[in-house]
């Protein structure tokens, strides 16, 4: 892993997913909020803004300060143990499950996915985030020859896989996550 306080200062707003909440919200739906890979919670923060609680899953100390700061309730957690994970959630269950800008980063996301739908209360919901690798600035970068990664953003060092303007549907699916819908910014 990267050092915090040396490496991620990433604390820009993903207004899509805001928007998203915002459109659960008012279709009566969700109350309570894991979001997994809280990060320093700014996100989370915005998310309790409209009314939700949310309980926050971070695995660097630094990060989980702040985000305490932010948000009703931060667990500090290695995200890959899943026997820890198992633990700290033991028995709850959310409304929504929100990986916002978190798989990218992951080796075998479907399967994280997997795992944590035992988080997920009947009629619940999955928010999923995910960089769109094939924005124009990128395409042109790529056109002229240039792939060159940076500390954060879509082209984060840390990312692990990438993916094109429309998320993975049919994977999801296939996994039985059924969406509720596509919303995609072409930031």
């Amino acid at each position: 892993m990267f050092e915090l306080g040396t490496y991620y200062s990433f604390e820009d707003l993903n207004d899509a997913i805001v928007d998203e909440m915002h459109r659960l919200k008012n279709g009566g739906h969700p109350a309570n909020v894991l979001d997994v890979g809280c990060g320093r919670a700014r996100l989370g923060q915005e998310i309790e803004r409209l009314g939700f609680a949310v309980t926050g899953l971070e695995s660097d100390a630094i990060a989980c300060r702040k985000a305490r700061t932010r948000i009703s309730e931060v667990i500090e957690i290695d995200l890959r143990r899943d026997e820890l994970v198992d633990r700290a959630l033991a028995g709850r269950k959310f409304d929504c499950l929100l990986f916002a800008d978190v798989l990218e980063h992951i080796s075998d996301p479907l399967s994280v996915l997997r795992r944590y739908r035992q988080f997920l209360a009947d009629g619940g919901k999955l928010v999923v985030s995910l960089p769109n690798v094939a924005v124009w600035d990128n395409r042109l970068k790529l056109l002229a020859g240039s792939f060159n990664y940076r500390d954060s953003g879509v082209m984060d060092r840390t990312h692990l896989r990438f993916s094109p303007s429309a998320p993975p549907e049919s994977s999801c699916v296939r996994q039985g996550l059924p969406l509720c819908g596509q919303h995609w910014s072409r930031a």
